[in-house]
């Protein structure tokens, strides 16, 4: 009688040696594919850590860039500040100079006509004065003082209103 795992001729049944090679060799590739696992494993752990590490200094690089910007833009604002203070009071103080000038300007030029007005008052009295005294004596003479007297007020009329021009601007 032949037993299962020896051949008619004597040899043993190459089934269990096959078997034992089968086994070893699967055993290996389970082996080689277990380390190939963990090799991958571990590069793709390097490559994350690498990923990560670039990916931190590149937002500690952007965060530099945001604050330099940050703090470009605050000093432009308080140098804009500052030029606005500035320009304010230099247009405050020009206002405040040119009001007291066109003031002056104004009396000055109230103190001339007031001047003017009294002269011409003066002289307007003086020729009434003579108009009266030769009242009879001459006809030329009353039409020569209306037309001097004429002349006299519009002169007045006109420095007065040019005065109220002057002080309403």
């Amino acid at each position: 009688m032949v037993k299962i795992n020896q051949v008619e001729d004597g040899i043993g049944d190459p089934s269990a040696n096959v078997l034992r090679l089968v086994g070893n060799a699967t055993k290996y590739i389970e082996e080689l594919m277990k380390a190939n696992q963990i090799s991958n494993d571990e590069k793709l752990k390097i490559y994350v850590d690498s990923i990560q590490r670039e990916r931190t200094l590149e937002t500690e690089r952007i965060n530099e860039l945001r604050a330099v910007d940050i703090l470009a833009v605050a000093t432009a604002n308080e140098k804009a500040s500052k030029q606005a203070e500035v320009l304010a009071k230099q247009v405050s103080e020009s206002a405040e100079v040119l009001r007291g000038l066109v003031a002056q300007t104004a009396k000055t030029i109230a103190d001339q006509l007031a001047q003017i007005v009294i002269t011409q008052n003066t002289r307007f009295a003086a020729l009434e004065k003579a108009n009266y005294e030769n009242a009879g004596k001459d006809s030329t003479s009353g039409k020569v003082v209306a037309w001097v007297a004429g002349i006299i007020g519009g002169v007045t009329v006109g420095g007065i209103m040019l005065l109220f021009n002057l002080i309403a601007k």
